[in-house]
């Protein structure tokens, strides 16, 4: 072993045990005539040209001569017939080697070894896993005559030089065998199961030839380019992936067997250049089996249902007859651009997405109760649709269906829901046959009696419409395709439903204008309730809205009424109406000016994003003004009226306006944190410089200013029965506990002298947050990193300090032990006076020493957020002006040296 001999002589060398000349890198050729036993490993890596091996031996060891990169020639007696696991594996050069007495070869026997060719004899009955994998072999000849050989897996993996090969019957096949034999072109097979990867990315493969081919397992020929033709004639399985990519492949028989036929998931997908016409009743087919086939023009389906996939992106498919068919799955049909006819008999289910992105499909007749659902027809061409029956809809199964011109209803529709058609914009044809039930006129869609109003189809360019008299309910979404409606006048009641106009795109102007009193006839008001309101996103995303009249006694206005208005600048209420639902004007951008004088109530969100309105008049009887109503405003100042006795939380947040707030006398409470401690606060990151404070107010959470960098409290009457203002320091009078800090305080901040206990949350410093998409990602500041506590204090709450994140140091003149531990992980320093009476403060040693108020890099603004824009351009304006500077000053030296060089000159 590892030893530099040239030459030995094994002649008369019986038994050799293992590694015994492993790495011998010099040791060119032995002769073993005699050898009769060899253990493992025992040339390997050596430089071996050539090995003869005599009649005595019967089984070659495990890598007996593996990665012998020089040896060339292999000479073995006639009584050797096991050749074991690796023996001459990576034998790169190895050319010679006979088969002859061979029974067993072992996985990686062979595996990269120069062998050019390979014929096996009528002895050999078993091949191991990898056994000639990636070696050089250019030809195989199999020996018909054997009774049976067992190929292992992976036998000729990556063989890249074999260009045909023929394999007989008798020979058993293992997973992989030809897989990745790029250059193989041509296989005949006797066996009539295909195993797994058989040939998988073989891309140079264009012939396959097997008689009786009854099953192709799982992913046999994927990846197989070029591989132009196949008969399945016989064929009752053909498993996943068989032949997916073949993209050149046509199938010349289909299976014509009477037993079921199984065609597994994605067999053929993207196989470009298949065809097939027919799909017989017994062919058990699943998902993707043809998806991406792009060359299949029509077929015929005699099959009950089509699975999920099937024909998706078959680009070049015009017509299909399902006349069997009963259940379409998700995707069936999705993406198949050229589809013009679909004929159905018996369907009843369609899922989600199963003709997605389909078409243009010139006209599909619905049968009779068939289920739709979601997303159906999403995107899809179609043109016409018949429906005689009313299908089950589930969602909106015909959403985008933006070239839907038309659709045929039968006689027992009773009803009709037009967001099952959301943005079908060029739907402008209903035609009802032989029903009692609806009606059209002026491109509207009614009830027989005209008293409802279903959905509104005309297209026409700049359209002002007059809302019949005899209507006296608008259904939901009966606008919702209305894109070139600009004005719409009623002029009696209506009750409306919810999303009426909604996304009526070009709506610029609505009028309500009736006087008249409200038809209650039983007869004509069917299944609603008449309410005289404005419904729940009556006119959400109508973007062009500007002008809304309103004279007709409305009660109420609804839920996100208005939301998404975002050209609505003004608009007044009469004075009947008193209740504004939940977000009823959020996200009107331009609204500037409301008159609210007359409701008692501002709902949650009601004016959130309105982000130039300014100013409101209220009414002195508003009650209650819920959360985030005027969150992201313009309002300057606003006045609480004495008889609201709530404000939601985070009513002003964000507005980076508001200068000052006057809380009415109702108002007995200022929240700071709900129950999963998130901030609250009223003016939660608005730029609230004053608030007043009335006598009332009595329950002020500590955190209520939190993030409320210039604010400042003060009282409305001189004094506050309860609380007392010190600098920026909210106490309690009675107890003198600090209730809060509030603005932004000095990074050494020091607690006023006159209080004695510090309170939950107490301190409350500004740290700017940083956000990005509306996520908090770091803080542009640290507070006040040092807090002086004078000696008056006796009683510090644990999480007193809860909101000043960075405190650095804690300064104590007070000699109360303080045993309860911090939350603060960065405080570091604790400083204390002689007479504190132990040893630890707040779970950490106390130091007696005079407070140090030195506040580290890392928590300081600059080291934190670095230079700003502005400071490097001023920084670089002032490099060069002094750059600039001192050339002018040089260059005026350099004259005045000249002159004076030429003066002297001259005298002499």
């Amino acid at each position: 072993m590892n030893s530099s001999i040239t030459e030995i002589n094994l002649e008369n060398v019986e038994v050799i045990d293992a590694n015994a000349f492993y790495r011998c890198f010099k040791l060119q050729k032995v002769h073993l005539l005699r050898l009769s036993s060899v253990s493992d490993y025992i040339f390997a890596n050596s430089a071996l040209r050539s090995i003869v091996i005599g009649d005595s031996l019967f089984e070659i060891g495990k890598y007996f001569a593996a990665y012998c990169f020089s040896l060339e020639s292999v000479t073995i007696g006639a009584n050797v017939q096991i050749v074991n696991d690796g023996a001459f594996d990576s034998c790169i050069n190895l050319t010679y080697f006979e088969l002859q007495s061979i029974t067993t070869i072992g996985q990686y026997a062979f595996q990269g070894t120069g062998l050019p060719t390979l014929e096996l004899t009528d002895k050999i009955v078993r091949i191991g896993n990898y056994a000639f994998s990636q070696s050089s072999i250019t030809k195989i000849v199999f020996n018909p005559n054997i009774t049976s050989c067992l190929l292992g897996k992976y036998c000729f993996y990556r063989c890249q030089r074999i260009r045909f090969i023929s394999i007989p019957s008798n020979y058993i096949l293992g997973d992989y065998l030809l897989s990745e034999c790029m250059n193989l072109e041509s296989i005949e097979l006797g066996n009539p199961i295909v195993p797994i990867y058989f040939a998988a990315g073989c891309i140079s493969l264009k012939k396959f030839i097997c008689e009786n081919l009854t099953r192709v397992r799982q992913y046999s020929f994927s990846m197989c380019g070029n591989l132009t033709s196949i008969n399945l004639s016989k064929v009752v399985q053909i498993e996943k992936s068989s032949f997916e990519y073949c993209v050149s492949l046509v199938v010349s028989e289909w299976p014509k067997v009477r037993a079921m036929v199984i065609l597994g998931n994605n067999a053929f997908q993207y196989c470009k250049s298949l065809k097939i016409t027919e799909i017989p009743p017994n062919y058990n087919i699943f998902n993707g089996l043809f998806l991406g086939c792009s060359s299949i023009e029509e077929v015929n389906v005699e099959v009950s249902s089509l699975q999920q996939y099937l024909f998706m992106a078959c680009t070049s498919l015009k017509r299909v007859n399902c006349s069997q068919v009963t259940f379409i799955i998700n995707n069936c049909f999705s993406y198949c651009t050229s589809l013009e006819e679909v004929y159905f008999a018996n369907l009843t289910i369609i899922r989600p997405y199963s003709f997605l992105n389909a078409g243009p499909i010139k006209f599909m007749e619905i049968p009779p109760k068939a289920a739709l659902y979601q997303d159906s027809f999403r995107n899809s061409g179609i043109k016409v649709v018949k429906m005689l029956d009313q299908p089950y809809f589930y969602g909106m199964p015909f959403l985008n269906c933006t070239n839907l011109e038309k659709i045929i209803l039968g006689p027992t529709w009773t009803y009709f829901e037009a967001f099952r058609f959301t943005n079908c914009t060029k739907l402008s044809t209903i035609e009802i046959i032989e029903n009692t039930n609806l009606t059209t006129y002026n491109n509207m869609l009614f009830n027989t009696q005209k008293t409802i109003l279903y959905y509104f189809f005309d297209q026409t360019e700049n359209l002002e419409l007059q809302i019949p008299s005899t209507v006296i309910n608008i259904r939901p979404n009966a606008f919702i395709n209305a894109r070139n409606l600009q004005k719409v006048t009623i002029s009696n009641y209506v009750a409306f439903s919810d999303f009426s106009f909604n996304g009526c795109l070009s709506l610029e102007k609505f009028v309500y204008e009736t006087t008249s009193t409200p038809d209650f006839n039983p007869d004509t008001m069917y299944d609603f309730i008449f309410d005289i309101n404005l419904s729940s996103n009556m006119f959400s995303n109508c973007k062009n809205l500007k002008e809304v009249e309103i004279s007709a006694d409305i009660l109420s206005i609804g839920s996100y009424c208005f939301a998404n208005c975002s050209e609505l600048k003004t608009i007044d209420f009469p004075e009947s109406c008193r209740m504004c639902g939940e977000g009823c004007f959020c996200n009107c951008s331009k609204l500037n000016k409301i008159n609210f004088t007359q409701f008692c109530h501002i709902s949650d969100f009601c004016f959130m994003g309105c982000t130039e309105l300014s100013k409101i008049e209220l009414s002195e009887t508003i009650v209650v003004i819920g959360q985030s109503a005027f969150q992201e405003t313009a309002i300057k100042n606003f006045d609480v009226p004495d008889s609201t006795i709530e404000i939601g939380n985070l009513c002003f947040k964000n507005c980076q306006k508001l200068k000052k707030v006057v809380l009415g006398a109702g108002i007995t409470s200022l929240p700071g944190l709900d129950k999963d401690g998130k901030y609250i606060g009223l003016f939660y990151g608005s730029s609230i410089k004053t608030l007043m404070i009335p006598n009332t107010t009595v329950d002020i959470s500590p955190c209520a200013f939190v993030n409320c960098r210039n604010i400042n409290l003060k009282f409305i009457s001189k004094e506050h029965p309860l609380y007392r203002i010190e600098g920026q320091a909210l106490i309690d009078k009675s107890s003198s506990t600090l209730i809060t800090t509030f603005g932004e305080l000095p990074r050494v901040y020091e607690i006023p002298d006159t209080v004695t206990t510090l309170g939950s949350y107490s301190i409350n410093p500004y740290i700017e947050p940083v956000f990005v998409n509306g996520n908090k990602v770091f803080d542009a500041g640290n507070g006040s990193p040092v807090i002086l506590i004078p000696k008056s204090v006796k009683i510090i709450n644990k999480d007193s300090f809860y909101g000043n994140t960075y405190m650095y140091t804690i300064c104590y003149d007070g000699d109360y032990v303080q045993s309860n531990e911090l939350d603060n992980d960065l405080a570091q320093n604790f400083y204390v006076k002689d007479n504190y009476g132990s040893p630890k403060i707040f779970g950490a040693d106390a130091k007696v020493e005079k407070c140090n108020k030195y506040i580290p890099d890392q928590l300081r603004y600059r080291f934190i957020s670095g230079w700003s824009i502005y400071e490097i351009v001023l920084l670089v304006i002032s490099i060069v002006l002094f750059l600039a500077l001192v050339g002018i000053l040089i260059a005026i030296l350099v004259v005045y040296c000249k002159k004076r060089k030429m003066k002297n000159e001259g005298m002499e």
